[in-house]
């Protein structure tokens, strides 16, 4: 199950053999999902302020910071208000086939660095401008820069880690229980169940996930379920269809939950995206 790719992210609409990254800017919610991928990625905070979560270290977070998110390492990004960052996911192979193995560095967060800065900024600005430059010029320009943020990074805010040293029992214990409720949400599930598919008690469960992803269980299984129910009400199925298939047990709740996790109730959503 380790090889599993969980992540929110619909990393396949911009991945390619020439440039396979992704570089999107995003709005923090005060109470957003943990993730976590194979890709390592880098974070860059424009606005605002917040923390960002990587395994069980929490840092406070603030316009100009630069996280990078290990691979394999569960992460989050909240805000206090209003904050925002750029993203940029970079498959792991591109590193590879590069002389970088992603998996095999550890790198020190929160990173201060303005040459990295301009370097972030320099990404961001190529890839807003790849509907007007020539797609191939440009293309080399992003490759060369994010090879360069790479190096900069491993040089300078990382260290080279043993393989053995890389993921923990309890880290691992985590991932697997997202998978699980990836793969489980639209039935019932109780941490009972999840903590005997991975032969360790619920306690023991409840501890780890929300020691490495500053949430419990419940919450996290009823995020994915809004997150997959959004989806399907943007298909333009109903909301009590869409509660339904996504494991709520009734439609009321399914809107409170709704509601708290994404700002906004089911029916104002609706309104927003038919208008």
């Amino acid at each position: 199950m380790s090889g599993i790719k969980y992540e929110h992210h619909a990393m396949r609409r911009l991945f390619g053999s020439v440039c396979p990254f992704k570089v999107e800017f995003d709005t923090a919610e005060p109470d957003s999902m943990a993730n976590w991928h194979k890709n390592p990625e880098i974070i860059y905070i424009t606005d605002g302020d917040g923390t960002v979560q990587c395994g069980a270290q929490c840092y406070n977070a603030k316009k100009g910071d630069i996280f990078v998110i290990n691979t394999d390492i569960i992460h989050n990004v909240c805000s206090n208000g209003n904050m925002g960052y750029y993203f940029i996911i970079i498959d792991e192979g591109f590193c590879r086939n590069n002389g970088i193995e992603a998996e095999s560095y550890r790198f020190r967060n929160p990173v201060s660095d303005d040459d990295a800065e301009r370097v972030v900024k320099r990404i961001t600005d190529i890839y807003g401008s790849r509907e007007t430059e020539n797609p191939k010029l440009c293309a080399a320009k992003l490759r060369t820069a994010v090879m360069e943020l790479l190096v900069r990074l491993c040089e300078n805010y990382a260290e080279y880690v043993a393989e053995s040293e890389t993921v923990g029992n309890s880290d691992m214990y985590v991932r697997k229980a997202m998978v699980y409720i990836s793969e489980n949400y639209s039935r019932r599930i109780v941490t009972e169940d999840i903590a005997k598919s991975l032969g360790i008690t619920k306690f023991h469960l409840a501890r780890e996930f929300r020691k490495h992803t500053g949430e419990t269980v419940i919450s996290h299984i009823n995020k994915v379920r809004c997150t997959k129910a959004r989806q399907m009400i943007n298909g333009g199925y109903s909301v009590t269809v869409a509660a339904m298939e996504c494991g709520f047990e009734s439609v009321s709740y399914f809107s409170q939950k709704f509601k708290k996790i994404m700002g906004i109730s089911p029916r104002e959503y609706i309104r927003n995206i038919n208008q």
